[in-house]
């Protein structure tokens, strides 16, 4: 399954903003579905600020700083796509950006139990 999952980093030149710079996105491709997973990674650039980040082998100093980050995003999300066996598009997402949705996070619960018993004893008067 890790062979049906590619990740590549590009720069969405469709929608500028209005800085008139372009995000950059990961994107995750299933070869056996043909369909793509955009994702941002809340880096904006411009076209020759990405040719020099991304697309030169060596970046000059001043470019290595974003090249590292953009290369820490892309061996961060191979590393997630090979851990999971069989790839599953909400545990990337869980496991890329720490979005932990409400109904997996136990921590959730228990301070969600934890503010119904204070507002219950505040309600009856009861002090802790």
């Amino acid at each position: 399954m890790i062979d049906n999952i590619t990740c590549s980093i590009y720069l969405e030149i469709r929608r500028p903003n209005k800085e008139k710079l372009f995000p950059v996105h990961l994107r995750i491709y299933e070869r056996t579905t043909k369909k793509r997973f955009p994702y941002s990674l809340n880096v904006f650039l411009t076209k020759e600020e990405y040719f020099q980040v991304w697309e030169t082998k060596k970046p000059r100093k001043a470019f290595q700083e974003q090249r590292e980050r953009l290369d820490t995003y892309l061996s961060d999300a191979q590393e997630i796509v090979k851990d999971l066996n069989p790839f599953n598009l909400d545990d990337f997402k869980r496991l890329m950006f720490n979005k932990v949705s409400k109904e997996r996070n136990v921590k959730y619960y228990f301070e969600k139990k934890i503010d119904e018993t204070d507002n219950a004893k505040t309600k009856t008067g009861l002090k802790t």
